[in-house]
């Protein structure tokens, strides 16, 4: 919608102009217990959010900050992946959400270990509902995986505005 210099502006056109903004943090969850240990080579679900309202051609972020990664052996690699579904529940089986996957090298002393985020971006073809899945997996080594925190671990989702072009080029 554009205005111009002299535009008279109905109430209609405000609720279209403020309508089409972004609308900030849309869902949130805060898992209140503080670790998961013990996961292998099957990905293991930890925070899954439902019925989080979206609308065709916006792009959505989910954040999921205050992640430690932890290993039974420094040989040992785990991920941390964000997964989501418009038909259901998110499940290990949806698909995964672009760049949210993180494999933080982590030792297995958590003492010292910084804690880290992911960062996913969903870009809507609907408008619906979106259900997103925060798991974790062993990807590497022989020993378990778990997410370890001495605070509860939050989770967000922010509609950021709508879809840009693809219009990056490949090199």
């Amino acid at each position: 919608m554009t205005f111009f210099a002299g535009d008279r502006l109905a109430a209609a056109d405000l609720n279209a102009a403020f309508a089409a903004l972004p609308q900030g943090i849309i869902a949130r969850h805060t898992r209140n217990t503080t670790s998961l240990s013990g996961v292998g080579a099957t990905e293991t679900p930890f925070i899954r959010m439902d019925n989080i309202p979206i609308r065709n051609g916006y792009s959505y972020e989910i954040i999921a900050p205050r992640l430690v990664l932890t290993t039974t052996a420094t040989t040992t690699i785990g991920a941390v992946r964000l997964r989501g579904s418009t038909s259901g529940n998110a499940t290990i089986a949806s698909a995964g959400i672009d760049g949210a996957e993180v494999r933080p090298a982590t030792p297995v002393d958590t003492s010292n270990v910084p804690e880290q985020q992911i960062i996913g971006v969903y870009h809507s073809a609907t408008t619906g509902s979106l259900s997103v899945l925060l798991s974790i997996i062993r990807v590497a080594g022989a020993g378990t995986v778990g997410l370890f925190s001495t605070v509860n671990i939050p989770m967000y989702v922010k509609e950021i505005g709508i879809t840009p072009v693809d219009a990056g080029t490949d090199l």
